[in-house]
């Protein structure tokens, strides 16, 4: 049965609205947020062992929740329970469970990370911000998890964001400059342009790929969007390879509601979700055991959006409902849906809203 948003926990007194959420196993998790303090909202890292039954403090970054410093954060991602990244666009890197926190200085502003248990690889924008046109190529910087040391591993032209997908040593990147692109490597260090498996839309008008994801067996899949687009709706094509790029099936269509482009997660290896927004914010979902696709999770909300789709499995999954910083100012009382962190225990079929107490 689908969920409305606006059945968030009902908050009289907001104490926490949560930014970002990374969880590592079923039950460790850390959320990155603001909470009311002495001094009105402060920033926050909040850490669970058991699934949000209970949170704990740690320490505070360095860097401010503030998209609009050179230092500042407003992403979270841990590869494992001691090595994390608070980025977007300054880059924190911890190595000791969030109880201390080291700024990396890579020239740029962050605009892309993903990580395995392994390895941690971030895009990097020279021009950041974006105040005039840029021609400096971005540069992909790959880190060992547990290490310091980051190397350049390729440059990209004109690019303005990305986004990233891994799986083992292989990489796909996703660019965005006047036309959408992929990239891949099977090492995580020679890069070769990948096959386009967006047709064209059936007004003419060709589809560009959005989004990326991978499974867990290592399947690439591609959401196209950018056709049909009339009062907040868009046809949306999903395809899927198996093969590196040699071949595509399409899976489905999903709903025309909303903007693509968003995120899509492939938390099994037939079940794909994708996030979508234009008056109202949605969560898409497919198990690939039939062509269609259901809205497990959805809100009449303005467009405050879905962000931060993640799995830490096939069935155990985290977003976050109109983060705090999508607020212009942070009032005493912000609408009921801000920050709220949704979690899924049956691969997002179904999604309970969790009270997080700082």
């Amino acid at each position: 049965m689908p969920v409305a948003a606006t059945t968030s926990p009902a908050r009289t007194h907001i104490e926490f609205l949560a930014q970002s959420v990374s969880f590592v196993s079923d039950d460790d998790g850390w959320v990155l947020g603001a909470a009311t303090c002495s001094t009105g909202w402060c920033t926050v890292l909040l850490h669970t062992t058991d699934r949000g039954g209970h949170w704990k403090t740690v320490a505070a970054l360095p860097g401010p929740f503030n998209e609009s410093r050179a230092d500042g954060v407003n992403e979270l991602r841990f590869a494992d329970v001691r090595n994390g990244f608070a980025f977007g666009p300054g880059l924190w890197v911890t190595h000791d469970g969030a109880e201390h926190w080291n700024e990396v200085h890579l020239r740029g502003g962050v605009l892309a990370l993903a990580t395995t248990d392994r390895a941690a690889y971030v895009l990097v924008a020279p021009c950041w911000p974006f105040t005039r046109p840029c021609t400096t190529p971005a540069t992909l910087y790959r880190s060992r998890v547990g290490s310091n040391t980051w190397r350049r591993v390729l440059n990209v032209a004109s690019v303005q964001g990305g986004q990233l997908a891994l799986h083992g040593s292989a990489v796909y990147f996703l660019a965005e400059t006047a036309r959408w692109y992929l990239l891949a490597s099977p090492n995580g260090t020679t890069f070769t342009r990948f096959g386009d498996p967006c047709r064209a839309a059936r007004s003419g008008v060709g589809n560009s790929p959005t989004s990326i994801a991978v499974s867990p067996a290592g399947r690439l899949a591609v959401v196209c969007s950018g056709a049909y687009v009339a009062g907040g709706s868009e046809v949306k094509q999903v395809y899927v390879s198996a093969n590196g790029d040699k071949t595509y099936r399409e899976v489905g269509e999903p709903p025309s509601e909303g903007d693509a482009g968003g995120e899509l997660v492939a938390p099994g290896d037939t079940t794909l979700l994708m996030t979508a927004l234009s008056g109202a914010s949605f969560v898409f979902r497919t198990t690939g055991t039939d062509r269609t696709w259901t809205t497990p999770l959805s809100s009449d909300d303005g467009g405050a959006g879905f962000y931060d789709l993640g799995f830490s499995d096939a069935t155990d999954g985290a977003v976050i409902h109109a983060p705090a910083q999508i607020a212009e100012t942070i009032t005493a009382n912000p609408p009921a849906h801000l920050g709220t962190l949704y979690l899924t225990n049956d691969g997002g079929a179904s999604w309970y809203p969790l009270s997080v107490n700082a």
